[in-house]
């Protein structure tokens, strides 16, 4: 199925049926492709602005940019881009004041390119994630399902606002979370988090979680006989079965002045998997497409966290203990095979050093 375009993706935000009007939205471009669409009004421009969360200098930067013209009342000095209000669609439906919405675009080359809209309900604004194609909307779905699993009154789990659909989208609203993505220095309370997650857990073997028993099939499935028979020594290990993002990197966190936490984006989630592997995914994306480390320098910041005061507290709670490298191997094993992350060079690396310690 081909990748949805700026084009397609923004005929399907407008919707199908009657035109019930038109609203006037101010483009922000990256990479040739629609980043965020801002509204006339500044308050909800400065709102959807906030959406976007880069971590790199060039994207905060111009995200500063940008603010500032927002805040001057200048956005409106971008390209403007007219969009359709019809009678089937998210913009008719969601949003009871037009003029107050704006959009954050999806990653143009995801096979799942979804759009977060922002718009003002009642006091305050909610967002709405939409789907609007066979994938996205399944993805939508799926995600708010998980959503629906996850026990009440965590830390950082999103309250639902309702859910929605049309013809040919469907949606689910939660709150607008003020905040920024987390930097080095806020390690130690994103970490509290999964500690939070971890209290009250019972501990399984490893083999009897949903995500062992994947890898399994996976393994007799495909060629990678020596990695899999070093992970299997693992099958045995007791840990702690928690509530898993899956994705647990910066970019789908926030955190707020008064020190509350949000996680975003729970499309890879579950109400029980491995404790301690979205500590290691976090570290491991920052590491690598953050920080630029390569997959020998990431995994070595990986183990020498482990054996910090912290991380040996951490792993003991989780279950694992002293026992680094199966934490970190069958992470990789799972992220590469199950979850779809690039983690050739990383796998690689790490099976170098499990031949030299054999």
């Amino acid at each position: 199925m081909a990748k949805l375009t700026d084009k397609a993706l923004c005929a399907a935000l407008e919707g199908t049926g009657n035109e019930l009007g038109n609203i006037s939205m101010y483009c922000v471009r990256r990479r040739g492709h629609l980043l965020l669409a801002l509204p006339a009004y500044r308050d909800t421009a400065l709102i959807t602005l906030k959406l976007y969360q880069p971590q790199v200098f060039l994207g905060k930067a111009v995200a500063g940019a940008v603010r500032l013209l927002v805040r001057a009342g200048l956005h409106r000095l971008l390209p403007r881009k007219l969009m359709v209000v019809r009678s089937n669609g998210p913009l008719a439906v969601l949003a009871s004041d037009r003029a107050k919405v704006g959009f954050l675009l999806g990653n143009p080359e995801a096979d799942t390119r979804r759009a977060l809209m922002v718009h003002k309900e009642g006091g305050g604004y909610v967002v709405d994630k939409v789907g609007v194609d066979q994938k996205s909307r399944a993805s939508v779905m799926a995600e708010l399902e998980v959503i629906k699993t996850l026990p009440d009154k965590l830390t950082g789990i999103p309250v639902l606002h309702g859910e929605h659909e049309g013809d040919t989208w469907v949606s689910y609203a939660t709150d607008f979370v003020e905040g920024t993505s987390p930097c080095k220095g806020d390690d130690e309370q994103v970490l509290g988090v999964l500690v939070d997650w971890m209290n009250g857990a019972e501990t399984v073997p490893l083999s009897e979680t949903e995500q062992w028993q994947k890898m399994t099939d996976y393994a007799s499935r495909h060629e990678n006989r020596e990695i899999w028979e070093v992970l299997q020594k693992s099958a045995t290990l007791r840990i702690k079965a928690v509530v898993t993002h899956g994705d647990f990197a910066p970019w789908n966190i926030k955190l707020s002045a008064d020190g509350a936490v949000a996680v975003l984006d729970w499309e890879t989630g579950c109400n029980e998997g491995p404790a301690g592997w979205d500590w290691l995914h976090y570290m491991i994306q920052k590491g690598s497409l953050v920080d630029n480390r390569s997959a020998s320098e990431t995994l070595k910041l990986c183990r020498e966290w482990a054996k910090s005061g912290k991380g040996k507290s951490f792993l003991d709670e989780a279950g694992w203990g002293n026992q680094i490298e199966p934490w970190i191997g069958t992470y990789l094993g799972y992220s590469s095979w199950i979850a779809g992350f690039d983690r050739d060079e990383l796998l690689s690396s790490w099976m170098v050093n499990q031949r030299l310690d054999s």
